[in-house]
């Protein structure tokens, strides 16, 4: 072989480059594709996460009679129990004072976790700390994170999840309302699908919690309570998130952060208060998903708030429509 006839076959410098730009843009094409598909499977997994607890919670009012509530901090003298209740026998109904999320649990198929703490089960030292500490999946949104727990503190451990049930409308007047579905639980609070005004299918009853790109392993606001046990007495209605309500709903807004998603997190309702702490969102890039009282889950486009505002009220009587 001739030295002319071997230069021949090798490539030029600007071939290469050209092949590498040839690559460069394949990837280029093929990782929004990548992405979307994805985003897709997240997304139906997280809708599937959402009509099991749809299901627990409508078994749940089978059994008890009335829908879970959203806990209490139960109190003696002037000392909050937190973290000490259901130690010994988890309490029925009303009277339990860790929240919906806990309350659903053998719905779940989860009723070893449930009875944890029951005196006739075998216990670890500090069950309450082993129930809170458990990263449920089925909690979690694959599109923002993995199961996640939070460790505040050495001596503290719990997992944040990322659904919230609908307390109803937070207003200045009202801080923490009951005119949501699942509403504070003690003094015999109870509330049955057939309660809601507007129409079991037009009313919220479990959705997507947002969280600020900077919460999204723990942290106040939106993400700083465990998932199923009750919180510090800054917040004694525990489990419940907000519609945040003014004197009237405004434009949904981007919120400024991302999940450990793809996408970045979006709030929906009022973000008229400045920290997004405590609101309905996601990380799904067009809509968020929610369960309604009919059982159904259903996406709620973001531009949607003012449908979303009057179904996070069980009073409501207007005719609300989540299909526009």
């Amino acid at each position: 072989m001739t030295r002319r006839e071997s230069a021949r076959r090798a490539f030029t410098l600007i071939e290469l480059l050209v092949v590498m730009a040839i690559i460069a843009t394949l990837v280029g094409l093929l990782l929004p594709a990548v992405q979307k598909v994805r985003e897709a499977a997240y997304r139906t997994e997280c809708r599937n996460n959402l009509k099991n607890i749809a299901t627990a919670i409508a078994n749940y009012e089978s059994t008890i009679g009335y829908l879970p509530t959203s806990g209490f901090v139960p109190t003696i003298g002037n000392s909050r129990l937190v973290g000490t209740i259901p130690n010994e026998h988890p309490q029925e109904g009303w009277r339990q004072p860790w929240g919906w999320a806990y309350q659903i649990l053998p719905q779940l198929d989860q009723g070893n976790l449930y009875m944890a703490t029951h005196s006739n089960y075998p216990q670890p030292q500090n069950p309450d700390a082993i129930i809170q500490a458990q990263a449920l999946k089925i909690y979690s949104c694959p599109s923002r994170r993995t199961p996640t727990l939070y460790s505040p503190s050495a001596t503290t451990t719990y997992f944040v999840g990322d659904f919230a049930a609908n307390g109803g409308i937070m207003t200045p007047q009202s801080q923490f309302p009951s005119n949501g579905p699942i509403v504070p639980g003690g003094n015999a609070s109870t509330v049955k699908i057939n309660n809601l005004k507007g129409g079991a299918s037009s009313t919220i009853l479990v959705g997507e919690k947002f969280v600020p790109i900077d919460k999204v392993s723990g942290g106040s606001p939106g993400d700083d309570y465990p998932m199923i046990a009750p919180p510090s007495s800054a917040r004694p209605i525990p489990e419940r998130a907000f519609v945040r309500g003014v004197s009237s709903p405004p434009n949904n807004q981007s919120a400024p952060g991302t999940g450990s998603g793809p996408y970045p997190d979006r709030v929906m309702g009022n973000t008229a208060l400045p920290d997004y702490g405590y609101a309905f969102g996601s990380s799904h890039p067009v809509s968020m998903n929610a369960v309604f009282g009919d059982g159904s889950v259903r996406s709620i486009v973001y531009g949607n708030t003012l449908n979303f505002y009057y179904g996070s009220d069980r009073t409501n009587t207007r005719l609300v429509n989540f299909d526009d």
